[in-house]
């Protein structure tokens, strides 16, 4: 079992996961947010090469517009 805090919440995995899949799973627009992982900012190029592993620390923090 791998657990993963994403915002603060701990999430359970049965198995390897890519970031692209949770992403994709919980509906979240990869090109509508900036992500966080383990304290750095992912460039959205690499979001699909991320695998979660036991410990990890991800933030979704989505974008929003506005003058």
């Amino acid at each position: 079992m791998i657990e993963v805090k994403i915002n603060g919440k701990k999430e359970l995995f049965e198995k390897d996961t890519l970031l692209i899949d949770f992403l994709k799973q919980k509906g979240i627009n990869v090109n509508a947010v900036v992500v966080e992982y383990n304290g750095s900012i992912v460039p959205r190029e690499d979001i699909s090469k991320i695998l979660l592993r036991d410990g990890d620390r991800v933030e979704v923090l989505h974008l929003v517009g506005g003058g």
